[in-house]
């Protein structure tokens, strides 16, 4: 069974004196109780590699208007095209993070077959290396919880979305020592999209792989293609499955 090395990351988000607000969406009618978790980790009708999917999505007051309505319209979509495949809607486990101020866990990692996200708003700065942090920092910690129930997982994904400029943080070079470190380890891989070519270049200074500009809002695009290669992943076996989409060779990416 393949799995991924992971090491304790308490200390990467920095700490400002209070604890990131955890914001946690469900579908009508849907229940989060003590029960329900302790299916979620024990549930043996569930066969599959679990496959852990993070969006660290820019909610900032910039965001304002037609972008945040676009964006929350993407991030409904791609629930509804992953559940279109029964593997995939059992595998994926999607996430959400709202860079804002504040910084929240918007919606935590919830298998898609229940990831109905509410409606994100846009206020705020954009603390994303702060962000980035966090989501390492949750993906790993979910690995851990896998491993602690014996699960198989496909390497995880963390997908960053941004229109602009970051503000000045001392978390930007840990943010991207950390990115390199996740990405040199194959334990996790770190995609970027920016909705213009300021944020592309932005984003650029904090991944490896190279960040793609969004081509005229095609969130709806973006988020289509992320399912499909989610469901790519997904009918793979762990430690088989494909190396990372190009993002280049995207229909919805600025050539």
């Amino acid at each position: 069974m393949m799995k991924f090395l992971t090491q304790s990351a308490g200390s990467l988000v920095p700490q400002r004196g209070a604890v990131p607000r955890i914001v946690g969406h469900a579908p009508p009618n849907y229940r989060q109780n003590a029960l329900t978790v302790k299916r979620e980790w024990t549930d043996i009708e569930n066969p599959y590699p679990r496959f852990p999917c993070m969006i660290v999505a820019d909610a900032s007051s910039s965001m304002e208007g037609l972008f945040i309505r676009l964006l929350n319209e993407g991030l409904q979509n791609l629930g509804t095209y992953v559940r279109k495949n029964t593997i995939a809607a059992r595998s994926a486990e999607l996430a959400i993070i709202r860079v804002g101020h504040p910084l929240e866990v918007f919606t935590d990692f919830t298998p898609a077959d229940r990831f109905y996200p509410g409606d994100l708003r846009a206020y705020g700065n954009t603390p994303l290396a702060e962000g980035i942090l966090m989501a390492i920092q949750l993906t790993e910690e979910r690995l851990r919880r896998y491993e602690d129930f014996d699960f198989e997982w496909f390497r995880p994904w963390i997908l960053v979305i941004s229109d602009g400029e970051p503000i000045r943080s001392n978390a930007i070079p840990e943010a991207i020592r950390e990115v390199h470190r996740v990405e040199c380890q194959e334990e996790i891989a770190v995609f970027a999209v920016g909705i213009n070519a300021h944020a592309t270049k932005k984003l650029q200074e904090f991944t490896v792989r190279k960040a793609e500009e969004l081509d005229r809002f095609s969130f709806d695009r973006l988020f289509r293609w992320v399912s499909e290669q989610i469901i790519l992943v997904s009918q793979s076996m762990p430690g088989e499955e494909p190396e990372g989409p190009d993002m280049s060779e995207a229909d919805w990416h600025k050539q």
